[in-house]
């Protein structure tokens, strides 16, 4: 299928980060990141998702040369927590500027990206994670339950994991580590914790960003968080395998910013039998695609909302 001739962009919308391409008949017109925004399932999250797409859209606009009023054909946007949010649809497309609206989760671009529209699974690692398997027995979902009841392995499932070590060394619960003194760098006084994290109200995002620090940690030598990252790779592992197997597939790969550091963790837990990689994109492709062709089998997981739009897309 040709690409769009259409002004269309696709929008990868994180926790941390969300975002931007635009496009016209194929070519890039722009691509840009701005703070991302919390899941739309979340308290005030169509909010902080209009307001992080909006912005992104600014930003992309006065990079591609698009006039201020530009209006988008179709905008596809992959968020966290638009299952529980599909009812929130028409308030998003009624405040962005775009005729149509490809409303779907952030696990279905990431897959949609990974393998170009095709069979496999694959898991993604950021803030969050998640496996989507597509195979002969269609496309299943693992995970991605959010913070506190999943993302097994993730972004903010590591840095809770560290931050535990490093109170448990503050309390003499546990053994020495180096993460104590990296997190008192990072939030200051530990006896504050779980007030610095809820700062905000994004307690996922603030939580993820002590990985780094796990990760300087092991590479340093540290034992504990060279633990944390191996149950982290062995937790990722098991989704991962969970998604090819429930939906017939052998081949698997992984995306998303922590994706490479934990490569090495993450494929030394898988079984045998499966069949590593590399993804051909990531969830920004996955949603460019998805703006661009309504003929994925991804397609029954996306809910297009039309008549949004108004001002000239010229």
């Amino acid at each position: 299928m040709r690409p769009s001739t259409r002004l269309v962009a696709g929008i990868d919308l994180g926790k941390t980060t969300c975002r931007v391409r635009a496009l016209r008949d194929g070519r890039v017109l722009g691509d840009v990141r701005v703070p991302g925004a919390r899941g739309l399932a979340d308290p005030d999250g169509a909010d902080a998702a209009l307001a992080a797409i909006a912005a992104g859209l600014a930003v992309v606009r006065r990079e591609a040369g698009l006039p201020d009023n530009a209006t988008f054909d179709v905008l596809a946007v992959g968020a966290a927590g638009s299952e529980a949010a599909a009812d929130l649809g028409p308030a998003l497309l009624a405040g962005l500027p775009t005729r149509e609206l490809a409303l779907t989760s952030d696990s279905i671009t990431s897959h949609a990206g990974a393998f170009s529209g095709g069979a496999g699974a694959v898991v993604a690692i950021g803030t969050g994670a998640v496996a989507v398997g597509l195979g002969s027995r269609g496309l299943v979902r693992v995970d991605g339950l959010g913070y506190w009841l999943g993302d097994d392995g993730g972004g903010s499932w590591i840095g809770r994991c560290g931050l535990r070590h490093a109170l448990d060394a503050r309390a003499g619960r546990g053994p020495a580590t180096s993460l104590l003194t990296r997190a008192e760098a990072r939030y200051g006084d530990l006896g504050r914790l779980p007030g610095t994290l809820a700062a905000g109200d994004r307690v996922a995002a603030v939580t993820a960003a002590f990985a780094v620090d796990v990760v300087a940690a092991a590479e340093s030598g540290d034992t504990l968080a060279r633990g944390v990252l191996d149950a982290a790779g062995e937790a990722l592992a098991r989704t991962t395998a969970t998604a090819a197997r429930e939906s017939g597939t052998d081949l698997v790969a992984a995306i998303g910013g922590l994706a490479p550091v934990l490569a090495d963790q993450w494929r030394g837990h898988l079984p045998g039998d499966l069949i590593v990689v590399a993804a051909t994109g990531s969830a920004l492709d996955g949603a460019v695609l998805l703006a661009e062709r309504t003929d994925l089998p991804h397609e029954a997981h996306v809910d297009r909302i039309t008549g949004g739009g108004g001002a000239s897309s010229a």
